[in-house]
C-alpha cells in the first residue's frame, strides 16, 4: 500500500468579495469580507472539484471516476518552493510561498492561538515601529483606508490617506471594530485583518553563495494577518505565509507587492521566476532578466485578461501533434500561470484526453518511460506567431519503485470551472519548465527553456532579490 501525500498549494485571498454577517475574534467585532480563489460569480467552488488539495493524508483509491477525476497518487511528489521576505523595523523575517496565482501578502499574527500559527514564525505588530494596523477599507473608495496606529502598544484609531503615510486627527470610536478577511482555500480557511507595515526582499541567501552587497527592496504595503488559521493547508506547511505576485488580483492597489517592488527596482515592471529541475536553485528577481538561467529565445505571449497573468491558448498537443481541441472562440481555452499550484489543473475533457494519449499505468514496471509522448501548449506571440511550449514526460510524471515494481504518477489533475470559464492552472511542472518573466507593464509573459541547475561562480552571478529553495512529499511538511 502507497501512503500517499498530498502536497497541493493554493491559498490566498482573491480578488471576488462578498459583504456577511460580522464574526467575533478574539473578542473583536468585525466586518465580514469574504474572498475565494478562481471563485466564479463569490461563491464557494465544492471541494469536489478541487481534488488537488492539502489536507488530504492518504488513499488507497487508485480509480478514476467516469468524469476523470484525478486520482490522489498523482500528488506523491508535489513540489513546494519558498523564499524569505523581511517585514517590519526592526525586521521579522519570514519563509513565504511566492505565488504568482494571488495578489495578497498573508502572514500568521502573533494574536492568533491556532496550532497552524504556533508552529510558525508569526507576524509582531507591537514590535514594529513602523506598523499600522487598518481598521477598515472604504466600500466606495479602498484608496482610502482607516488606519489604527500603535500608540505605546495600544490600537488608536486615525485615518489614513491613500498611498502615504500621513496620519488625520479624525478619531475612530471604536478601534476594536475592524474589517475582517476571510479566505476560503480548497481545504481549510483564514480570518485575517489589515496591517501597513515595510516588506523588504533581499536580504537573505542561499546556501552556497554570501551575497554581502545585494541591494535591498523595500517598500511599504498593506497586508493580511491571520488571526485564525484552519489545521488543513497550515498546520504541515513549510512555509509561514503566503506572497501574492498576481496581476491584478490584490483588494486594493496599496496590496499589490508586484507593483510597489518593480516601481523600485526598476520602471520597466518586470519579474522573473526561476525554478530549473533542481531544488536548491530557485530565483526570484524584480527588474531584470537573467540569461544565464534559460535557453533559446524569450517567447512573449499577451495577457488576455487583466487579472491573473492569464493567457489564450490556441491548442493543445501529444508527441508534438495538435490535438484541435477547439479554441477558435474568443475567451474559450484561457490559461492562468501559477506558482502557488504544485500540479497542472484541467477541465475532466482535458485531463481525460491527455491521459488517453499519454497511456500511463497506474503500476507501470513494463512501460518503457520513452514511450510516453510529449504534452504541449500552442500559443500565439504578440505579432501572430506560433509558439509550441512542451512538456517531455519527465517534466510532467514521476516514477517510483516500490516491492519491485514501479508505480507512475502525472502531475495532470481537474479542477472545476473558474470564474472566467474552463480554463487550465500551469502549476509546478510547466515553471519548472521554463523560465518565465512577467510583464505587468507590458501585459505580457515571456516563456524562455530553463537551463540546467548548474553552480555559478560569484563573480559570474546575476544576483536575484530572493533565492528560492524547493522540498518534495513529506520533506514539505514542518514536523
Amino acid at each position: 500500500m502507497l501512503i500517499i501525500h498530498i502536497l497541493f498549494i493554493s491559498i490566498s485571498s482573491y480578488h471576488v468579495t462578498l459583504h456577511a454577517s460580522k464574526r467575533r475574534i478574539n473578542r473583536t467585532s468585525q466586518r465580514l469580507v469574504f474572498t475565494q480563489k478562481y471563485a466564479r460569480n463569490g461563491q464557494f467552488r465544492s471541494t469536489n472539484e478541487f481534488s488537488n488539495i492539502r489536507g488530504f493524508k492518504e488513499s488507497n483509491n487508485t480509480d478514476h471516476n467516469e468524469e476523470g477525476e484525478g486520482r490522489l497518487n498523482d500528488w506523491l511528489h508535489a513540489i513546494e518552493y519558498v523564499g524569505h521576505l523581511q517585514v517590519g523595523n526592526p525586521p521579522q523575517e519570514f519563509r513565504v510561498l511566492f505565488d504568482t496565482g494571488s495578489g495578497n501578502l498573508l502572514l500568521p499574527s502573533i494574536r492568533c492561538d491556532d496550532a497552524p500559527c504556533l508552529k510558525h514564525k508569526q507576524y509582531n505588530v507591537t514590535a514594529s515601529k513602523t506598523a499600522r494596523p487598518i481598521a477598515w477599507l472604504n466600500e466606495k473608495s479602498k484608496g482610502v483606508d482607516t488606519a489604527v496606529p500603535l500608540k505605546n502598544n495600544k490600537l488608536r484609531g486615525t485615518v489614513l490617506q491613500p498611498n502615504t503615510d500621513s496620519i488625520s486627527k479624525n478619531e475612530i470610536t471604536d478601534p476594536t471594530d475592524r474589517d475582517t478577511q476571510k479566505i476560503a482555500f480548497n481545504s481549510g480557511w483564514a480570518y485575517a485583518q489589515f496591517v501597513r507595515d515595510d516588506v523588504c526582499l533581499g536580504k537573505s541567501t542561499n546556501n552556497t553563495i554570501v551575497v554581502k552587497e545585494k541591494t535591498e527592496l523595500c517598500t511599504r504595503v498593506t497586508f493580511l494577518e491571520a488571526l485564525e488559521e484552519s489545521n488543513d493547508a497550515f498546520l504541515t506547511g513549510n512555509w509561514d505565509g503566503v506572497c501574492g505576485l498576481g496581476f491584478d488580483v490584490s483588494l486594493d492597489p496599496n496590496f499589490n507587492l508586484v507593483q510597489q517592488f518593480t516601481k523600485l527596482s526598476t520602471k520597466n515592471g518586470i519579474f522573473t521566476l526561476y525554478l530549473g529541475k533542481g531544488l536548491q536553485d530557485g530565483e526570484l528577481s524584480f527588474g531584470r532578466i537573467n540569461p544565464q538561467r534559460f535557453t533559446g529565445p524569450l517567447h512573449w505571449i499577451p495577457i488576455s485578461h487583466k487579472g491573473y497573468w492569464q493567457m489564450k491558448l490556441m491548442d493543445l498537443s501529444v508527441g508534438g501533434k495538435p490535438l484541435n481541441v477547439g479554441c477558435t472562440c474568443k475567451d474559450c481555452c484561457q490559461a492562468v500561470v501559477d506558482s502557488g499550484s504544485s500540479l497542472i489543473m484541467a477541465p475532466s475533457f482535458v485531463y481525460n484526453l491527455f491521459m488517453k494519449h499519454i497511456g500511463a499505468e497506474d503500476e507501470c514496471t513494463n512501460q518503457d518511460p520513452k514511450q510516453f509522448p510529449s504534452i504541449g501548449f500552442i500559443l500565439n506571440d504578440a505579432d501572430g506567431k506560433e509558439v509550441h511550449l512542451e512538456l517531455q514526460p519527465e517534466d510532467y510524471m514521476d516514477r517510483q519503485a516500490q516491492d519491485g515494481k514501479i508505480y507512475c504518477w502525472s502531475h495532470i489533475t481537474t479542477m472545476g470551472p473558474t470564474a472566467f470559464g474552463p480554463a487550465l492552472v500551469l502549476g509546478m511542472p510547466f515553471l519548472r519548465t521554463y523560465y518565465t518573466v512577467f510583464d505587468r507593464v507590458n501585459n505580457r509573459m515571456g516563456f524562455g527553456l530553463s537551463s540546467s541547475e548548474k553552480k555559478l561562480e560569484k563573480k559570474e552571478m546575476n544576483v536575484p532579490d530572493v533565492y528560492l529553495t524547493g522540498c518534495r512529499g513529506e520533506d514539505c511538511h514542518v514536523k
